[in-house]
């Protein structure tokens, strides 16, 4: 994520969080800011769990961004 508008989005959205949050809590969330499309397509794929922290999503993303045998769309 090198893009640093992209990083301003997701920096914005994750603070504008009450943690613990859920995946539709935070898609919700970044379609009211109207965040960018390739945002919400990483949003989408993050596992159906509770995130407890900012940095618990994060590395979570930090994952989807490097899947082995994916292409890496978002580098």
């Amino acid at each position: 994520m090198s893009d640093p508008i992209f990083d301003q989005q997701l920096d914005a959205l994750l603070n504008t969080l009450e943690y613990p949050v859920e995946p539709i809590e935070l898609i919700d969330r970044a379609e009211d800011l109207a965040t960018d499309p390739d945002l919400l397509i990483m949003l989408r794929a993050l596992p159906e769990q509770q995130y407890d922290s900012r940095t618990e999503i994060m590395s979570h993303l930090g994952q989807i961004n490097s899947l082995p045998g994916e292409e890496n769309v978002y580098n």
